[in-house]
């Protein structure tokens, strides 16, 4: 089976990969994409323009939010930043939740039937959901 790794001849970085069964299958390169074959990693190889051989290559980081792993090879969120992200996630889950447990009581003040357990319960929601508002959108 012969791996082919398309890269951008601007940049050297790889941009497609294709598999092909049998050393006679002519693939030819996407249109403005060079041709290397082997197996490579795109995410931590480029091709070198000068030399057109692979070397290693860390891309650059995704965001201030990021580190390298030099284990993984690959960019990850900062300890911050990850909890920041799961924290979010939950304020989101919750605000979810938060709009489903709203809609008995919200139907009732719509039709004018609704008591004051319902007012309250709205009230306490809209309560619990304001500070995770300002997680979600911070």
């Amino acid at each position: 089976m012969r791996h082919l790794r398309f890269y951008d001849p601007a940049t050297g970085v790889f941009a497609l990969i294709v598999s092909a069964v049998g050393e006679d299958v002519v693939v030819e390169p996407p249109p403005g994409l060079a041709a290397v074959e082997g197996e490579f990693d795109p995410a931590t190889h480029r091709v070198d323009l000068s030399t057109g051989e692979v070397v290693p290559y860390q891309p650059p980081a995704p965001s201030a939010d990021h580190e390298w792993d030099a284990t993984a090879c690959r960019w990850r969120l900062t300890p911050a930043a990850a909890e920041a992200a799961r924290e979010r996630a939950e304020a989101r889950a919750r605000l979810d939740a938060i709009d489903r447990e709203s809609i008995r009581a919200l139907r009732a003040v719509a039709a004018g039937t609704d008591t004051k357990a319902d007012r309250d319960r709205l009230a306490a929601l809209e309560a619990e959901a304001v500070p995770l508002r300002s997680k979600v959108n911070p």
